[in-house]
């Protein structure tokens, strides 16, 4: 995650490019994806959120970021999805103003070493030994920054192909036996056996930081929230937080979380339920 090194106007015009998404931009489904958000409501909510970062000078992913300005780029630009010939009055910025501030936040985010090292460009390969099992993940990316091909491999014999979001590198960790990795929006649950297979679990709302496996349920550490997900997909439990997460550590009954501005928050696994013990989030 990273902060661009923007002007003010520059800050207000992603602002503004972001908010103009709840009127008078007009958003379908098939267009908030070609954006990179999973719906018209994640447009709204995820969009507002990102505003707020950006307003604050607080870190982004480059996704988050490459959002941000492709936002803004279509609502000053089409006159079909977009702002079109409205933008100057809704917003306040005149075309002749606009354009320059958006080719200089344009060059700012290519120029960004963050940027770059971020997002897979290059097929990523990680190996990771566990219980006895070898396991090869190779992460190939592909010309549209959602989706990329991550080949799983058990013991340099059996294969799998299954396709993630492009624009995290996957993870991989241990709970117990269980070994598995996760991508930006799945957890995937590394075979036993080559007749078992991987099983993959989506969340469709936010990017997964982190994942711990507690009993028959998944520990979800979300950038904003934590959720407790059951096996079959069903999100049992839920707490949202203030900020960005930076880093968690789970002992098998307490989470702790600490955010981008250093405030740490603990949660308590009780059952099927998250229950915050301390600096509440």
């Amino acid at each position: 995650m990273f902060d661009l090194d923007l002007t003010d106007k520059e800050r207000e015009l992603l602002r503004c490019g972001l908010r103009e998404w709840g009127g008078p931009a007009r958003c379908t489904e098939a267009m908030a994806v070609a954006m990179g958000f999973n719906s018209v409501p994640e447009v709204l909510s995820r969009g507002e959120h990102t505003a707020v970062r950006i307003q604050q000078r607080q870190n982004l992913t480059a996704a988050d970021w490459q959002r941000a300005i492709l936002a803004t780029e279509i609502a000053f630009i089409s006159d079909v999805f977009g702002s079109g010939v409205e933008w100057s009055i809704t917003t306040g910025f005149s075309d002749e103003e606009t354009l320059p501030l958006l080719r200089s936040v344009q060059r700012k985010l290519a120029r960004t070493e963050g940027f770059s090292r971020q997002i897979p460009r290059m097929p990523s390969r990680v190996d990771f030994l566990a219980v006895g099992r070898k396991f090869t993940l190779i992460q190939t990316p592909t010309d549209d920054i959602r989706r990329a091909s991550l080949s799983v491999t058990l013991d340099d014999t059996h294969s799998w192909q299954i396709e993630v979001p492009g624009w995290r590198p996957v993870a991989v960790g241990m709970s117990g036996s269980v070994a598995h990795a996760w991508s930006a929006r799945s957890v995937i649950v590394l075979p036993a056996d080559p007749v078992q297979g991987p099983e993959v679990l989506s969340v469709d709302d936010e990017d997964i930081v982190l994942a711990f496996r507690t009993g028959e349920q998944w520990l979800l550490v979300c950038e904003t929230s934590v959720r407790l997900v059951a096996r079959s997909g069903e999100q049992t439990s839920r707490v949202e937080l203030s900020e960005v997460v930076e880093s968690a550590v789970f002992d098998g009954r307490y989470l702790h979380t600490a955010d981008v501005n250093g405030n740490g928050c603990r949660l308590e696994v009780q059952g099927s339920q998250l229950l915050v013990q301390g600096n509440k989030p």
